[in-house]
């Protein structure tokens, strides 16, 4: 499914990104889900959401008060959209021009989030599709094949992992500083260890009495434990990755055919040949606080850790009609209509990390489609283990500290946030305390910086697609 960003971005701070009359059942559901440990609260809670409307007020006004008055968080978001429909042109190089600008941009960072393609059932295209999943149907067979043999394997995996953590629980317990907790917890330790005695016919000879010899089976059995779910944790790990790689690679021929009748799609004509592109791209842009504090816009003290820094990012997708047209060769080209639309928001390195984190689970509930349905039940409560599984000891974020480093501090959040690691990071991360807070003090100006920031900045790409193309701007 594609990423709904907006509906995400109104859940994760309602207090600037949802609409007023949402944003009371928006933190009913949320805080909800969080206080029972649903993992999907933030998705269940973006059904509730109100996105706030872009432009709400000129963004000439705001750069005309003061950051401290935090105006910005009136009218948070730009949104600019840009339709070429010039059926002489081709389709590609629109967006080839757009990535290679934004990748020639010193700092910044680009991520494709969302790119699907649906053609109209009988048309060329949509016939060349088929026959090349007709081609790899049998491959696609058997890889679904081994994707349920690898849940299930995973499934009964996770359950002995989790029945180890369940004991683990029990030795933590045994060393707490309640009484009755302490010794109800050492009573099923003994008795677990008396079991194992019997079953081995293990004497507690040669130590001198039981009390010693359940002391030196507690204490290794305990550390023989941590061991083999460390190991257990790491085939988890290892398994995880397995399956979502094998689910990526049937999963676009799976949505073809579960997508080929074309539904409500009124775009999508039997008797037409066209076919409909999607493409989704998360833009990090540079920011200019430190110039902003070098020219007394804001004091250097917001420079420092204890206030939370905000940065621009800007949401681009590319929404293509387009009428393909096969070539000598046998590929094809594409002319058409697309529809170029820019969003801007503003977040801070631990909304960054919901946002990414969120985006994976979203993307972990299509895995979950793939699989029969009785695994799938079991792996949805997998779900629940899985920022402990793939997320534990993910490294702090870096920020830098003088001009040889990467002058954008989303370069380091984005390696540290990698969603599927096969090798565990070394450092820990420091921990979410969800819901989030909102800003205080000196943030609110920092937020409503960054705000402005991504609003230029979303204009400026969207008339720089303007000028490209010799269309008036707001200049002319």
């Amino acid at each position: 499914m594609a990423p709904d960003i907006p509906h995400l971005m109104a859940v994760i701070n309602p207090e600037i990104f949802c609409e007023p009359e949402a944003r009371k059942a928006v933190r009913r559901v949320l805080h909800q889900g969080l206080a029972q440990g649903d993992r999907l609260a933030y998705l269940k809670a973006a059904e509730q959401a109100q996105p706030r409307e872009p432009n709400a007020l000129p963004l000439e006004a705001l750069e005309q008060v003061s950051h401290f008055q935090a105006a910005a968080q009136a009218a948070p978001i730009q949104e600019h959209t840009l339709v070429l429909d010039d059926p002489g042109e081709p389709l590609e190089p629109v967006y080839f021009y757009l990535l290679d600008d934004l990748e020639a941009r010193e700092g910044w960072r680009v991520e494709k989030l969302v790119d699907t393609v649906n053609a109209t059932p009988g048309s060329g295209l949509s016939l060349d599709l088929n026959r090349r999943l007709t081609q790899q149907q049998q491959d696609v067979a058997k890889t679904l094949i081994q994707i349920h043999k690898t849940a299930r394997e995973l499934v009964a995996r996770w359950q002995k992992w989790r029945t180890q953590k369940q004991q683990l629980e029990i030795y933590e317990r045994s060393r707490s500083s309640e009484l009755e907790v302490r010794e109800a917890a050492l009573r099923q330790l003994k008795r677990q260890w008396q079991k194992e005695a019997e079953d081995r016919m293990i004497t507690p000879e040669p130590f001198e009495d039981d009390e010693r010899a359940f002391d030196f089976w507690l204490t290794h059995s305990e550390s023989e434990l941590r061991q083999r779910m460390a190991v257990d944790r790491g085939l988890l790990r290892a398994e995880l990755n397995l399956l979502k790689l094998q689910v990526n690679g049937v999963r676009p021929q799976l949505q073809a055919n579960q997508e080929s009748g074309q539904g409500s799609n009124a775009s999508l004509v039997t008797a037409f040949n066209t076919a409909l592109l999607e493409l989704v791209l998360l833009v990090a842009p540079l920011s200019d606080l430190e110039q902003a504090v070098a020219a007394g816009e804001l004091p250097g003290t917001v420079l420092g850790s204890r206030y939370r820094r905000c940065w621009p990012i800007v949401i681009i997708s590319l929404r293509v009609r387009a009428i393909p047209e096969r070539s000598n060769r046998g590929g094809y080209g594409y002319r058409g209509q697309v529809e170029l639309r820019f969003r801007s928001y503003a977040v801070n390195e631990e909304e960054f990390a919901v946002l990414r984190r969120e985006l994976q689970r979203s993307e972990w509930g299509d895995v979950l489609g793939v699989v029969e349905q009785g695994t799938a039940r079991e792996l949805e409560t997998l779900l629940g283990e899985l920022d402990e599984l793939l997320l534990e000891n993910e490294p702090t974020p870096i920020r830098p500290e003088s001009g040889d480093q990467d002058p954008n501090p989303f370069a380091a959040l984005w390696s540290c946030l990698d969603w599927f690691r096969t090798e565990p990071p070394a450092a820990q991360p420091p921990v979410l305390i969800e819901p989030l807070r909102p800003d205080k003090d000196l943030e609110r100006a920092l937020r409503s910086f960054a705000l402005i920031e991504g609003r230029v900045w979303c204009r400026e790409l969207y008339q720089q697609q303007k000028r490209w193309r010799h269309l008036p701007g707001w200049d002319d």
